[in-house]
């Protein structure tokens, strides 16, 4: 619930600044990674992006914020395109299957 509150905060101003939205995003997600180490005190584990993926659809669906295609383009902003895999022609690289 605490994540999904952080992600409304994108839907306070009627178009959020790019700095704002990445703000949003990082605090989202560093909320993410509190209340995983909160739910799982005594284990070593952490949460890796594998875990963060279905978490982060699910806090962005839950917040029903929307703007999510410019949420869409920010997470795409973030990733480092010399390290990004995809199967898409138009993706910089590309999974060796």
């Amino acid at each position: 619930a605490a994540a999904v509150d952080c992600m409304q905060a994108l839907d306070r101003d009627d178009w959020p600044l790019p700095s704002v939205a990445a703000q949003v995003i990082q605090e989202t997600v560093d909320t993410i990674f509190a209340t995983f180490r909160a739910e799982h005190p005594s284990s070593s584990a952490t949460m890796g992006a594998d875990d963060l993926n279905p978490v982060i659809v699910f806090v962005i669906c839950r917040s029903a914020v929307r703007w999510l295609p410019m949420f869409v383009e920010m997470m795409s902003w973030l990733c480092d395109r010399s390290k990004r895999l995809s199967s898409h022609p138009r993706a910089v690289g590309r999974r060796q299957d």
